[in-house]
């Protein structure tokens, strides 16, 4: 899923409803029209399909749409049914989760510490993964994202979908080196690579319910090992 939220274009015509997709390109697509009639409701379905997004309350949805046209509600269902499927750290306290910065680090280079842990220190998620091409050599390709994902309670040390077709090899949660949590995970990462491993690295809050106004949270950041070699 890369639909993130959703905006409104109201006037006195009527109002159209597009979904944010925040894919390789920034796109809105179209989801419902609807006429004047309901002008006066368009802020608050998009606050309803947001919440939707984020805490999956389909009651609470429900509840929000009701009352709308027959066809528009129809349309809204359908694109959520097909566009809009459940993704790990999609979204964190604040809103939904989307990249803000792009990397290539050398394997041996040691600035990546430092700017992993800075992202790291001032809330920014970061995502991280070897490959190699023909042009960088071995590398580290790194994404640093607007927040922190939320992963819920049950929800395992998950917040980066797995890669289709490839196999955990081992899994390692730093979570318990407050301070240290990057230089631990990047130590575990590059004996990984030594192997010539496929590795990931990706950081999360966990909280103690299903959603982050539950209670209190945590950061961790998870190295992930796969049974085959960094991808090319």
């Amino acid at each position: 899923m890369t639909i993130r939220q959703f905006l409104v274009h109201a006037d006195a015509g009527g109002s159209r409803l597009f979904a944010v997709d925040h894919g390789e390109v920034d796109r809105l697509d179209v989801v419902a029209e609807w006429g004047p009639g309901e002008v006066e409701r368009a802020d608050d379905v998009v606050r309803v399909l947001d919440l939707y997004l984020a805490l999956r309350d389909g009651g609470g949805l429900e509840d929000g749409l009701r009352g709308l046209p027959d066809g528009v509600l129809r349309s809204i269902r359908e694109f959520l049914r097909s566009r809009c499927a459940p993704e790990p750290g999609a979204f964190g306290p604040g809103g939904p989760v989307v990249p803000v910065r792009r990397a290539r680090f050398r394997l041996e280079a040691a600035t990546i510490e430092e700017y992993l842990s800075g992202a790291y220190a001032v809330g920014l998620g970061i995502r991280v993964e070897n490959g190699v091409d023909e042009r960088h050599g071995p590398h580290w390709d790194v994404v640093l994202l607007n927040r922190m994902p939320f992963v819920p309670a049950g929800g395992g040390a998950r917040a980066w979908a797995l890669p289709g077709g490839s196999r955990v090899e081992s899994e390692r949660v730093v979570g318990e080196a407050p301070g240290r949590q990057v230089p631990v995970a990047l130590a575990v990462a590059r004996r990984a690579v030594a192997r010539n491993k496929r590795v990931r690295i990706h950081s999360y809050l966990q909280g103690d319910g299903e959603h982050w106004l539950d209670g209190a949270m945590t950061t961790s950041v998870v190295v992930d090992v796969f049974d085959e070699p960094a991808p090319a």
